[in-house]
């Protein structure tokens, strides 16, 4: 089940407990992917926070220092160059 992830990913993982994803995807897809997560992660909290404006987020997250999130996508290519 796990053999796909790195050793230590999956250590990690089992030590933090907790994962925020910031989604660019409208709650109810979310909410589809963070159960699939969760049922092959299940030693993982993936909590999930949806927005429409997830840039805004990341580079509000940039300019004051404080993370909120640890992951996020789904995003284009393109528009993470555009972020960054």
């Amino acid at each position: 089940m796990m053999q796909d992830w790195p050793r230590e990913n999956v250590q990690g993982a089992q030590r933090e407990r907790t994962l925020v994803w910031l989604s660019a995807w409208q709650p109810r897809e979310t909410e589809k992917v963070r159960a699939a997560f969760v049922d092959r992660f299940p030693f993982v909290d993936l909590q999930a926070i949806c927005t429409t404006h997830p840039f805004e987020r990341m580079a509000e997250e940039r300019r004051t220092g404080k993370p909120t999130f640890d992951t996020a996508g789904p995003i284009s290519g393109t528009s993470v160059a555009h972020a960054a």
